[in-house]
């Protein structure tokens, strides 16, 4: 498909090297740390047997408010993308991906976020200075995200129309099943823990295609993920994915899915 080149990264990178483990990062023993404040968490694959490529890392650098200030994907030692966020009033107003060495004024994509009172309700993705997207959120009484609504801006670089998607969630406030805007599910999520989501609310992607790339909007860690192939839900046309994990301090240590077994490390206090 003809889409901007964010989704095929996300994808490819993070779905093939990383097993599906959306936000999990990738690294190996080796791949030296990117220059970067000195708060920063990262993750490393201990195996993975379907491992071909240069070794990847994903690192994850805060502020003193440990809000996220930039993300950092190397590919064997050398950077290969950047993600850099903008707050306004410690809301995330802007965020830039740059391909390389590349810095957030030589930027690939550019994504802007609006809000009323506290919540997100607008955003604009570019590539370069063109608009591809525009989407719309709305959120229950508990300020949850409820729904989502992605409107196609430019035919030549994003050939999927608009869509909507909607959220359910359980009582601990994890999503449950995302359902399109013809009440079919898409994504089931199921056997939470009760330990810390590491990408809840993570920032820097929520204008395009959010579900994508993990699962920012529940509380804990999921279980089990399925994927259903088919429009209509049919328990028997998905493509699942389980979660093991081990905890220490209050949170995960561990994650094994899909032969990968990834050690959290978890540097900013």
């Amino acid at each position: 498909m003809n889409k901007p080149a964010r989704i095929r990264i996300k994808l490819i990178h993070l779905l093939f090297f990383c097993g599906p483990l959306w936000f999990f990062s990738c690294k190996k023993d080796g791949v030296k740390k990117p220059a970067g404040p000195a708060c920063y968490d990262y993750m490393t694959i201990d195996s993975n047997t379907n491992f071909r490529e240069a070794p990847y890392a994903n690192y994850y650098y805060y502020n003193s408010d440990h809000k996220l200030l930039k993300h950092v994907v190397t590919s064997g030692g050398a950077v290969a993308w950047s993600d850099t966020v903008a707050y306004d009033h410690g809301h995330v107003v802007k965020s830039w991906m740059s391909l390389g060495d590349n810095n957030a004024a030589h930027y690939y994509t550019r994504s802007e976020y609006d809000y009323t009172d506290t919540l997100m309700t607008g955003s604009r993705y570019y590539l370069g200075n063109t608009l591809i997207v525009h989407s719309d959120y709305t959120y229950d009484d508990k300020g949850r995200l409820a729904s989502y609504t992605q409107h196609t801006d430019n035919t030549t670089y994003q050939n999927e129309s608009s869509y909507n998607r909607n959220l359910t969630y359980d009582a601990n406030d994890n999503v449950t099943q995302i359902t399109n805007q013809y009440g079919e599910v898409m994504i089931r999520y199921l056997n939470y823990d009760n330990y810390p989501n590491l990408g809840y609310k993570m920032p820097f992607d929520f204008a395009y295609d959010i579900f994508s790339y993990f699962n920012a909007f529940s509380k804990h860690n999921v279980g089990h993920v399925d994927n259903y192939n088919s429009s209509i839900y049919i328990p028997h046309d998905t493509t699942g994915a389980t979660f093991n994990y081990t905890y220490a301090n209050g949170k995960v240590a561990t994650v094994f899915s899909g032969g990968v077994l990834t050690r959290v490390h978890f540097l900013c206090k």
